[in-house]
């Protein structure tokens, strides 16, 4: 114990010895208080009387949400924990006496009495009762102690287990409130916990962090410790990582492919290792546009994918380490001394520590090696602890700046047609030895000229990311999975311990030292805490940890390898046959964006992977599907009436029909809706939504009342119109033989041609109450079958048939077919823009946005949001109780390095009146706010297309956003 106590210093010693005295020390200088609400002494407001509703949902419920919580706040310091209320619901407990488990439970200074404010929903959960109480001094009770830690605990086990922000914060007060519930400091306490759990739920947890793409932050954050920490032990063998196999699937074979195209290559492409990905920027402008976009628009997308509402701040560490800041002066000097730029890197954990590689093809190599520089020397100006370093790999020599904790750390040097500027040696040596033609380059690989013959330089192009064969093998072998594995929980054991030493951080009162742990991590080398934070000497710091590329170990444990060996045999099922490289090219323009996307071929458990079957053999041809001016959403399907699944309904119809589906069906489906005044009434019926009850939706009761004027289509090619006719003769002997008098069948003629309605008899009406009004038309034509509920709906679609010719595609022009009917001309101006895929391809005009915010938006995007919004408040309130005079959001991107934000582009400030952080656009629980409706980035669009093309057992995806000019 003493070696364990030297090697810990003086704040462990103290602690250790405060294991002792530890009761003696928490009577003297606190007291404990379980008060019921009951016997609460309100000075003010009053405990609602009846209560509140059961909440069922975690997203809104009436004006202020399910996740209206109750909670108190003391006027003085102490802690406050209210118990016997779901803290997420605002329920009570339903098996247990309401009036006698409702209380709070206070820790507070000695001999004081104690003053606060408690927020409970009222019974209409549209708010929160404000009450204020007082408590006597004489109302202290020893005993309570073990109450306040249990109610400490609880909240904040939930907050964790909800994986909110701040959850390494969480974890240690849980931490925290376990010691002083066993009578120990925090210290030991850590040191003597042992895994509870069953080795499944163990080994399920310690699995996620195998995943690809986690990068670690948010899932290190809410780690249990007690979980995944202690996996090794001294006693526990190691294996050999060499002998552990990495990917087998065969890689795809590019070269029939490329055999006979030469396309325009980047010349940065020659200094890229063949196994890193490529980001290539025709020009500095263009990589320009792409960083403002992402800035402008990428944040609240990326809110809307992720799970929590907090930005890395990524793009500002990258640029503040590698010294290369994007200001005016960079921006203005950029394109006349840049030709083109590319990135590279070994992995794709930006947010968490990659080393990553940017690469500048120069104009003037003098006037930017200079700039560098320069900006490498203000680097090293305003930090006293950055150096200047030089030295030579291979004869090459480099330069650069490199403080200790690697928050500046730059290396630059020249290679052929390249400059280079790194924050790793070595991906720096990587990079000369593909310079050297000691190492394959990306541009010497079958599946880069392939790619870049399908998008050539030269062409709108703004920028060209490939992810290789050899890339993803290496990010899913051994090393790689691991070694993420092990920085997730190291990342999760350096946070328990800036959690520990927060307040010496905060204050600045952090005198450096080793820290010594009993945590049990491969590889850990040397824990230190500085006045920037905790840092291990493998694995880096929070702001930055160690790239995998430079982690060397040549043994894992068995633990380890086994987890490993699980996870590869389920990822290698996903393939049968090859592995998938990905290129994506897009284009950003001033009125909109285009992105295609490339992956070879596909995982084998793809979601496409029915549609494939259903696809394989055909492709959408350009009047597919009656493409036409006013469709507001026009969704298309190419069909292989051969494949197995469409024989598989094809007899699962004949029966029935005793005609084969199959034999009249053509090579495409489609639905679409067109424009219509049926959706300006849907839009008014919406906006009524938030004057109703909660249970109550008038966009519903207005569908139920209204489906008679649906303006939607289903459309299906034809090949024999013949053997159509007997198909639908079929369908209508099948249903008067089982439902015998409910429909009757009219046959219309509009124009010269026919269609039938489909209308329910007496008796038919009297059993579906809905079906006065509703009426089911098709009119079969010889090129495509169409089915509506809405007639005007169904004439526009017959007006587009050509004359003339019976024989042609619906979408063929007037001067390709003949004369178009003239009975509604097209408007001025309106065009058909053409399908993006061949397989499959949706189309969205404005208005269909529109619509879909407003009848799924409100309630579901901005439930969503709010959560989100909502979700940092607790340590935002936690930084605001222990520190009320420091930013909460400031402290958190100091201390925590990310950046809280609030979607809908708000902020988050101080609620006096209800005592919490809240979002300037979303609120807070207790006085919620609507905010916007739909991301930002949807706001101006015009319309959006997609479109899905498999081809070469891959997908090709097309997407383009349309929107109004930018000013």
């Amino acid at each position: 114990m003493l070696n364990l106590f030297v090697q810990g210093g003086a704040r462990h010693i103290l602690g250790a010895a405060c294991i002792l005295v530890w009761s003696a020390a928490v009577r003297a200088d606190d007291s404990y208080f379980q008060i019921p609400f009951a016997d609460l002494k309100i000075t003010d407001g009053a405990l609602p009387t009846v209560e509140p509703a059961e909440s069922t949902s975690f997203g809104l419920h009436g004006p202020s949400g399910g996740y209206l919580a109750p909670y108190a706040v003391l006027d003085g310091v102490g802690e406050v924990y209210v118990t016997g209320m779901d803290p997420y619901f605002g329920g009570f407990p339903s098996n247990v006496e309401r009036s006698s488990v409702r209380t709070l439970c206070i820790r507070g200074p000695r001999g004081a009495e104690i003053s606060g404010t408690l927020y409970v929903p009222n019974a209409s959960r549209s708010g929160l009762n404000k009450v204020r109480f007082k408590i006597p001094a004489s109302a202290a009770d020893p005993k309570a102690h073990k109450s306040f830690y249990a109610a400490k605990e609880h909240h904040f086990r939930l907050l964790l287990d909800h994986h909110l922000p701040g959850g390494a914060w969480f974890r240690y007060q849980v931490h925290q409130a376990q010691a002083a519930l066993a009578g120990k400091s925090v210290v030991e306490f850590e040191a003597q916990i042992r895994p509870e759990t069953d080795r499944f739920e163990r080994e399920t947890e310690f699995a996620e962090t195998f995943n690809v793409f986690s990068g670690g932050r948010a899932i290190s954050e809410n780690l249990q410790l007690d979980r995944l920490l202690p996996t090794t032990s001294s006693g526990e063998p190691t294996i050999e990582l060499a002998s552990l196999p990495g990917i087998t699937v065969a890689e795809m074979d590019f070269r029939p492919l490329v055999k006979e195209i030469h396309p325009e290559l980047d010349p940065l492409a020659t200094l890229i290792p063949s196994d890193q990905h490529g980001l290539f920027f025709p020009s500095f402008n263009a990589m320009l546009s792409t960083i403002d976009e992402a800035d402008r628009d990428g944040t609240p997308v990326i809110q809307l994918l992720e799970g929590r509402a907090e930005d890395a701040r990524t793009r500002q560490r990258y640029e503040r380490q590698l010294c290369l800041p994007l200001d005016a002066l960079s921006r203005l000097l950029g394109d006349k001394v840049i030709a083109s730029v590319a990135f590279t890197g070994s992995d794709p954990y930006l947010p968490t520590g990659s080393d990553v590689a940017v690469l500048f093809e120069a104009r003037n190599a003098a006037v930017l090696k200079s700039f560098i520089a320069a900006q490498q020397a203000a680097a090293i100006k305003t930090d006293p602890r950055c150096q200047k370093v030089a030295g030579s790999i291979s004869d090459v020599k480099y330069t650069g700046a490199v403080s200790p904790d690697r928050r500046v750390c730059s290396y630059t040097t020249q290679l052929g047609p390249g400059i280079v500027v790194t924050n790793s040696l070595v991906q720096l040596k990587r990079i000369m030895e593909t310079s050297e033609g000691r190492a394959k380059s990306l541009a010497s690989l079958p599946e880069y000229r392939f790619f870049r013959d399908r998008y050539r330089r030269g062409t709108d192009e703004t920028g060209l990311l490939i992810v290789t064969d050899q890339t993803i093998r290496r990010w899913c072998g051994a090393k790689w999975r691991i070694a993420s594995s092990r920085r997730t929980r190291a990342a999760a054991l350096l946070s328990n311990y800036q959690a520990e030493y927060l307040d010496d951080l905060v204050q600045g009162k952090v005198e450096p030292h080793n820290i010594h742990t009993l945590y049990q991590l491969a590889d850990l080398g040397t824990l230190r805490v500085t006045p920037e934070g905790v840092s291990s000497s493998t694995y880096g710091t929070l702001d930055f940890q160690t790239p995998i590329a430079e982690l060397d170990f040549t043994k894992v444990t068995k633990t380890e390898a086994d987890v490993y060996k699980r996870w590869r045999e389920t990822y290698q099922q996903n393939w049968s046959q090859f592995f998938d490289p990905i290129a994506v090219r897009f284009s950003i323009k001033n009125d909109g964006l285009f992105c295609d996307v490339s992956v070879m071929p596909l995982i084998e458990s793809s979601q496409y992977r029915e549609f494939i079957e259903i696809v394989s053999g055909v492709e959408l041809k350009p009047g597919a599907g009656d493409p036409h001016p006013g469709s507001l959403a026009h969704l298309v399907l190419a069909i292989n009436p051969k494949s197995e699944r469409m024989k598989w309904a094809s007899n699962f119809l004949e029966g029935p029909v005793k005609v084969n589906l199959l034999s009249w069906l053509g090579e495409s489906v489609s639905v679409y809706a067109d424009a219509d005044p049926f959706w300006n009434d849907v839009s008014r019926a919406a906006k009524t939504r938030a004057s109703t009850k909660p249970d109550e939706d008038p966009t519903e009761r207005f569908f139920e009342e209204n489906l008679h004027r649906l303006p939607v289509a289903v459309t299906a090619e034809v090949r024999d119109s013949l053997k159509l006719t007997l198909f639908l003769s079929g369908i209508r002997a099948f249903i008067e033989q089982t439902a015998p008098g409910l429909v009757n069948w009219t046959s219309q003629e509009y124009h010269g041609q026919h269609y039938v309605k489909i209308t329910a008899t007496e008796n038919g009406r009297a059993s579906i109450p809905f079906a006065s009004k509703l009426a089911i038309l098709y009119a079969p034509t010889p090129r495509l079958l169409i089915v509506t509920l809405n007639e005007d709906l169904l004439k526009r679609a017959l007006d587009r048939l050509p004359l003339g010719k019976t024989n042609v595609a619906p979408s063929e022009t007037a001067t390709s077919a003949g004369q178009m009917r003239q009975d509604r001309p097209r408007p001025a101006g309106e065009i058909t823009r053409p399908w993006l895929g061949k397989s499959m391809a949706l189309q969205l005009d404005r208005q269909a946005i529109e619509l879909l915010e407003q009848v799924f938006g409100p309630r579901a995007y901005q439930a969503l949001m709010q959560a989100r919004a909502w979700s940092n408040i607790p340590i935002l309130n936690e930084w605001k109780r222990l520190y009320p005079d420091r930013d909460p959001v400031a402290l958190q991107e100091r201390i925590w390095h990310t950046s809280l934000v609030s979607p809908g582009g708000g902020t988050y400030v101080w609620n006096k009146e209800f005592q919490t952080m809240e979002s300037t656009v979303y609120g807070e629980p207790g006085q919620p706010k609507m905010g916007p409706t739909i991301p930002a980035p949807l706001k101006n669009v015009r319309w959006i297309d997609f479109g899905v093309t498999f081809e070469n057992r891959g997908l090709r995806a097309k997407a383009e956003i349309r929107r109004e000019a930018q000013k």
